[in-house]
């Protein structure tokens, strides 16, 4: 649960970004047939892809073990920005080739196996505070031990 915000809400907001950003790539896909789809992909990509980022991110920094935020968050920035520096010239590669749709339909699967994992996160956290277990809980003993 995120301090300050409605119980369960946050969990899964990661999930829906993902899935808004898969949109905005199949969209981005799909502008090689109707042109003017570009814009509302690159709106999209905007609103969801970018705003995942920052909310990935204060998720890491809520739920860090004490004394790990630093790690957990350099971790986290270290693979966005690999994929910000990789992306674009693999990218790039296949719009050599003319293969865009390609290119925008790999973005779209990594999109939703990120927004699988989100939503699989979220299902084991609303587990958790069902079944009692809190963060702490989850830090404090490996699993199966009591």
């Amino acid at each position: 649960m995120v301090e300050g915000g409605p119980p369960g809400r946050a969990e899964w907001l990661p999930g829906w970004l993902a899935c808004g950003a898969l949109g905005a790539a199949v969209l981005l896909a799909a502008a090689l047939a109707a042109s003017p789809l570009v814009w509302a992909g690159a709106v999209a990509v905007g609103v969801f892809a970018v705003s995942g980022n920052a909310v990935s991110m204060v998720l890491v920094m809520q739920r860090a073990a004490p004394g790990r935020a630093g790690q957990d968050s350099a971790l986290v920035a270290a693979g966005f920005f690999a994929g910000f520096a990789l992306g674009p010239p693999l990218f790039g590669l296949l719009a050599q080739g003319g293969r865009y749709g390609p290119g925008w339909l790999l973005v779209a699967a990594e999109f939703a196996v990120a927004g699988a994992v989100a939503f699989l996160w979220a299902v084991r956290d609303r587990g958790d505070r069902r079944g009692g277990r809190d963060r702490a809980d989850r830090l404090d003993r490996p699993e199966g031990k009591k």
